[in-house]
């Protein structure tokens, strides 16, 4: 979900790869999303109908997880019974393999065959089974790296790097964070003790200005939180986490793309002031020009032309309270 350029190419990209057979492999920080790409990327496809098997692999020691991927024959093990693995499990349909750069060297190697020839060998079986499953796999690591070191097979990750989807982190995506907090704003709404219904636009622009290292998921987390916790129908400020709050953070100040002249940059901040500070001012005044225009010292076609200047959408209710 998002509108920003670094999302739209992404999206764009997955949808024409989606449409195909080929191993995609993700990477971005932790998150930023892969599963969800993931998953948006198998039911785009025309594997849609049969399943999606997302993996944790990281979560498991090499040993339950070989089991848990490729299944057990019967008396594999004491109390063994037959079972199918989740490469199995995803025939005909996406096998999502998260922190794929979490596994040891010897499983990767038996994963490689499943990418070389699609077959599959369970646990103490002699035969093997065919397996038709895409492969998407994604980790929070540098892949390069992790081959440099050793960590990772270079035959495995060629087999994988087939087509290379990165997810941006939510600081390089700064124009998405009020679509996503609305989003989950609207997941969570009924959750708390009244129903939140929308977010003061000084809280918005102060979730803007923040890093949000943990990525989306930080930012679910915190709105999850904050409707938890609300007693008012709006998320203001002082209902904010600790760690957005504006007395705990330096003042963001968006650094150009490519060196800029002092006047050049000076207008853009001045820009970017103008349009932060009419639509402060026109959440303050419920959209009251006439009212606004004398509080803060302006005229109101002064007013109206910065509106129109900063594309800023007249407020709701606007019309009501100027009449």
């Amino acid at each position: 979900m998002g509108v920003s350029a670094a999302i739209q190419e992404v999206f764009e990209k997955a949808k024409r790869v989606a449409q195909t057979n080929a191993t995609v492999f993700i990477t971005g920080d932790t998150g930023t999303g892969k599963e969800v790409l993931a998953r948006g990327m198998h039911y785009y496809s025309p594997r849609r109908t049969h399943a999606f098997v997302p993996v944790a692999v990281s979560a498991l020691p090499d040993t339950l997880l070989e089991s848990e991927l490729f299944g057990h024959a019967r008396g594999s093990f004491t109390g063994a019974l037959e079972k199918k693995g989740l490469f199995e499990a995803a025939d005909q349909g996406t096998i999502f393999l998260d922190e794929i750069g979490e596994v040891g060297l010897d499983l990767q190697q038996k994963m490689l065959r499943v990418l070389q020839d699609k077959m599959i060998r369970r646990i103490g079986d002699l035969k093997e089974v065919a397996v038709d499953t895409r492969v998407i796999s994604a980790t929070n690591r540098d892949p390069e790296t992790l081959v440099r070191e050793k960590k990772m097979r270079e035959d495995l990750y060629f087999r994988l790097n087939v087509i290379r989807l990165h997810m941006p982190s939510l600081a390089q995506r700064r124009e998405d964070i009020p679509l996503l907090a609305y989003h989950f704003l609207n997941v969570y709404r009924y959750s708390g003790r009244v129903e939140v219904e929308s977010i003061n636009s000084d809280a918005l622009m102060l979730m803007q200005q923040y890093d949000w290292p943990g990525n989306v998921r930080e930012l679910q987390h915190a709105m999850e939180v904050m409707v938890a916790l609300a007693d008012h129908p709006q998320i203001r400020v002082q209902d904010l986490p600790g760690f957005i709050q504006p007395n705990n953070r330096q003042v963001f100040i968006p650094a150009p793309e490519e060196p800029l002249s002092f006047k050049v940059a000076k207008a853009k901040v001045v820009a970017e002031f103008e349009k932060q500070y009419i639509g402060k001012m026109l959440d303050h005044y419920h959209g009251n020009i006439s009212k606004m225009a004398e509080g803060i010292g302006l005229n109101r076609k002064t007013i109206y032309r910065l509106m129109e200047q900063h594309h800023i959408a007249s407020v709701k209710g606007q019309n009501k309270a100027e009449k």
